[in-house]
Parts: C-alpha cells; structure tokens; sequence
C-alpha cells in the first residue's frame, strides 16, 4: 500500500509548513487539494517544486467540484476549475484526480430527491464520459469520493455507473464512513466487508478517517483512531483482495500527522497488509 496524506491548502503560505510536516514525519506520498487556491502555472509548479524538494510524491488531485451542478463552488471548486486541474496534471507530476460523485442539493452532502433516480446516474455517466475523455492525454484516472446522499452511495449504485461507462480508468475511494448512514450505523461492519469485497476491483484510493453517531443524528468525523471504525477489518479485507495503492490519511493537522500516521501503520503491520 502507498501510504500517505491529504494536504489541503486554503492559501499558498501553508504550503511549505503543511509539506515539511508531511516528510518529518517519513510521508512519502500524498493527496494534493488546493481547496481555496487559484489553480495556476505558478501555483501549481510551487507546489509541486515544495513537495518534490521533500521527498514527496503527489497521488491524486483534489478536484472536489460537484458534477450535478457544474457551476456551484464546492469546497472551493467547480468543474471549470477541475477541468484546469487535469490540463495541469502533468505539472502536478499525477495522472489522477477525485471529484465528489455529486448532489442536486445545493450542499454537496445534502441529500436531494432526485439523487437516487436513475437519471442522476445517467447524467453522472455523461459527466464521466467526458471528464476521461479530457485525461486521455496524460492516460488519466477518475475517481469518485461518494457520500450516503450523494448519486454514488453504496456498492449498487457504483456498479450501476460502471455498467454504463466501460473504463479501467473510472474508480472510487473507499472511505468507509462515507457509506454509512446513520440508520446503518448498527450494520457498518457488514457494509464495510460488502464495500471491500464487491468493490475491490474498482478501488483507486483508500481514505482512512474515523466517524461516531453524536446524539440528534449528527456524525463526528475524526481522524484515524479518533471514532468507532475497525481499521483491524478493514485492513484484513484489503489484505485479503491484495491492495497495493494509496491510503491517504486523512481529517488531521499538522500536529497530528506523526501519531495518525502510527495508528494507521500499526494496523497494516499488524495484518502484514504492507
């Protein structure tokens, strides 16, 4: 497994800070998401010039825009500004970018009616289709982050995407909270397995973050080891289908890197999931 971190700068002067953290700790690799940074030459050459100088190494691209509503903002990107991101992929040193799978809600994370209609589906198709169209130049990968309320919500929505785009190039994250509703809270064990046992083929990166059910339905998303997840059973699963590629930690601060890092590392050691 590659493991590595998610560094998500709000301006350029975090850069150097959040990178050094990263490589003191012995990070080699990393999810990049310059969430409220203009994507330009001069941005986007400093990043990779800072991360490079540090040992390292940018996986996927954080493009986290909402492919339903193209022109909303959404953690500070839209498609206009993904499509920017693949055309500089290449100065990034990465072939890879991860998108929500989107919401007609206003709020990405939101639940809406419409999401779970077999047209949202369809139009994610479409938007697919042509996102990879845009990264067969750097011979590219799309993957997905997925949420409980978004088009892409469990393993047969998923499926239902990829029976209608046909690509090796098209995959998802597994981030188990992701999946889980709070009325399948009791159940995630079981949802975890079913994630990692159907979806294996298709996984193009791992998140490790945590989550607890608060009172009143609201969910407290940590990072690793701060909630209720089985990282044991989730790191025997991906041992199991032979996972080789990125684990991003991620939900931490710089402070916290060193002992997320050991909590996720001695779980993969303790399986022989390396």
């Amino acid at each position: 497994m590659k493991l590595g971190i998610s560094i998500e700068l709000y301006k350029m002067s975090e850069l150097e800070e959040k990178v050094a953290a990263a490589a003191a700790c012995g990070f080699k690799n990393c999810q990049m998401f310059l969430r409220e940074v203009e994507v330009t030459e001069k941005n986007v050459g400093r990043v990779s010039e800072v991360c490079k100088s540090n040992g390292l190494k940018i996986g996927p691209v954080g493009a986290y825009a909402n492919p339903l509503r193209p022109e909303v903002i959404t953690m500070g990107c839209n498609m206009a500004k993904a499509k920017r991101i693949i055309e500089l992929l290449p100065m990034f040193g990465s072939n890879e970018i991860a998108m929500w799978s989107g919401s007609y809600a206003e709020d990405v994370l939101a639940y809406s009616e419409g999401n779970y209609e077999k047209a949202a589906i369809q139009k994610l198709a479409r938007t697919s289709e042509e996102i990879l169209k845009l990264l067969e130049s750097v011979n590219g990968t799309l993957i997905f982050e997925t949420y409980y309320t978004q088009v892409l919500r469990d393993v047969s929505s998923v499926q239902a995407l990829l029976n209608l785009v046909k690509s090796d190039r098209l995959k998802v994250i597994i981030d188990p909270p992701n999946y889980i509703s709070p009325e399948e809270y009791p159940k995630r064990q079981e949802k975890m397995i079913e994630l990692v046992d159907r979806l294996h083929t298709n996984i193009g990166a791992v998140h490790f973050k945590d989550f607890r059910l608060l009172e009143g339905g609201k969910w407290d998303y940590p990072g690793p080891g701060g909630g209720i997840m089985d990282y044991t059973l989730l790191m025997q699963k991906l041992k199991e289908h032979d996972y080789r590629s990125w684990g991003i930690i991620e939900h931490v601060t710089p402070a916290e890197y060193a002992s997320a890092k050991s909590f996720v590392e001695s779980h993969i050691t303790a399986v022989g999931a390396w």
